[in-house]
């Protein structure tokens, strides 16, 4: 490779990537889009409308609200997400946590002191006491088992008096089955009785198919939505932005957690959720299903 090649590639490698933010800007400039109106339509501040046109990405908490705005702009001009959300990606963003918000219109800076969350030492401490708790019980196990063994098998070599000790059992006559009066004087039987054949157990009925119901979710502002049916399994676990609509199918009751309530309309079967009763700093979580709807 000539120095002339090298030059140009260590300038290619040195060149900043560009971000989706100048894509959007020309795409709302061409459509005479101002930003107090994408501002409005999102439910976010001018400010940060401003700063995704700029790829200035510090002023949001995590990465997982980037690709939400990002995903709400674009399709608010009309465009398809993926591209800019790609571009987003390819600058090196590190992988969203997924983590339960109760505001996300009002978003705190990030904070330089990583702490780990409590209940991860308390899960880590728990795992920990649980380890030493099963390798204890494998120890005592192995030094009983010695013992146990010894006490239950029966003592096939003990002594016994003018060697009568199994003898005596193989000699005690066998039960002769019922005589029809021909021989009399006929011998005992050596043929042992016939052993009751096993009691065999049925088959395990066959689990009916449950029910299933249907949950609507339109999103009028931003909101963290997480689903779980009544069987646990979880249905959805994603940020939401105005204009988002999802279907899902599962079985009832649902179990629904809103962070931010007053922007996600719930329906149960086509009928919308009441869900007032159970907001609390504008988050709600609740479990709706046949027989209404409850505090979880």
């Amino acid at each position: 490779m000539t120095e002339e090649a090298v030059d140009n590639q260590t300038q290619m490698d040195s060149k900043p990537k560009e971000g989706p933010g100048p894509g959007l800007r020309e795409a709302r400039e061409a459509r005479d889009v101002t930003l107090e109106e994408v501002a409005k339509q999102l439910r976010i501040d001018v400010t940060l409308v401003r700063a995704l046109e700029e790829d200035d990405y510090s002023k949001f908490a995590a990465p997982i609200y980037v690709t939400g705005y990002l995903r709400g702009y674009a399709r608010m001009l009309g465009l398809a997400p993926e591209s800019f959300i790609e571009a987003y990606q390819n600058l090196g963003a590190a992988a969203p946590s997924l983590e339960r918000v109760a505001h996300l219109e009002n978003q705190p800076q990030p904070s330089g002191n990583t702490q780990v969350p409590r209940w991860i030492v308390y899960v880590m401490i728990l795992a920990v006491v649980l380890g030493v708790a099963l390798v204890w019980r494998g120890e005592v196990m192995k030094l009983l088992a010695p013992l146990l063994e010894s006490s239950l098998l029966p003592q096939s070599g003990a002594p016994s008096d003018n060697g009568e000790g199994t003898q005596h059992l193989q000699s005690l006559p066998l039960p002769s089955p019922p005589s029809d009066g021909g021989d009399k004087g006929a011998g005992v039987s050596s043929s042992p009785p016939s052993v009751p054949a096993a009691v065999r157990t049925a088959p395990p009925p066959k689990t009916p198919d449950l029910p299933q119901a249907h949950l609507a979710l339109k999103a009028n502002k931003p909101s963290w939505v997480e689903v779980k049916d009544g069987t646990g399994k979880r249905l959805f676990y994603d940020l939401m932005v105005p204009g988002d609509q999802h279907a899902l199918d599962g079985v009832p009751p649902f179990s629904v957690l809103l962070g931010y309530a007053p922007g996600v309309i719930v329906e149960y079967n086509g009928k919308q959720v009441d869900d007032s009763m159970y907001i609390h700093q504008d988050m709600a979580r609740f479990r709706v299903g046949d027989n209404g709807t409850s505090k979880q």
